[in-house]
């Protein structure tokens, strides 16, 4: 029988745990200042750049969809624990749609590489898995 995700996390990679919690520390205040990068654009210019990237419109609802679906799905699984496979693929689906949005952000406003670097860890973290 597959052994379940969550005490895998817990347990065997709990170094991993303690590394992503010393880097969250370091990133989480990265967040606030991304959303003064945003604060200071006018609003018609940061709406044309997001147009420019791809965060707009018809693009924005399809990848915004796919991340809520995404989402639902990964609560869903985590819950019922039936799956570490299938946990493990959604989340790394989830955190390549994270990265397109990283990607587009990036090209806006300074200080989204701290926060692209520890997507990149956990992504290494699931690897593990």
């Amino acid at each position: 029988m597959e052994e379940k995700v969550y005490p895998r996390l817990l347990k065997k990679e709990s170094k991993f745990l303690l590394g992503a919690r010393q880097m969250w520390k370091f990133v989480h205040p990265k967040f606030t200042h991304v959303e003064k990068g945003f604060r200071r654009m006018s609003r018609k210019g940061l709406t044309k750049k997001l147009v420019q990237v791809g965060l707009a419109g018809h693009q924005l609802r399809a990848k915004s969809s796919w991340m809520k679906t995404l989402v639902t799905r990964i609560e869903r699984e985590w819950r019922s624990l039936k799956s570490s496979k299938l946990l493990v693929r959604l989340l790394k689906s989830l955190l390549m749609v994270i990265n397109s949005f990283l990607g587009s952000l990036a090209v806006i406003v300074k200080g989204i590489d701290p926060i692209k670097e520890f997507k990149e860890y956990l992504e290494s973290g699931l690897e593990l898995l």
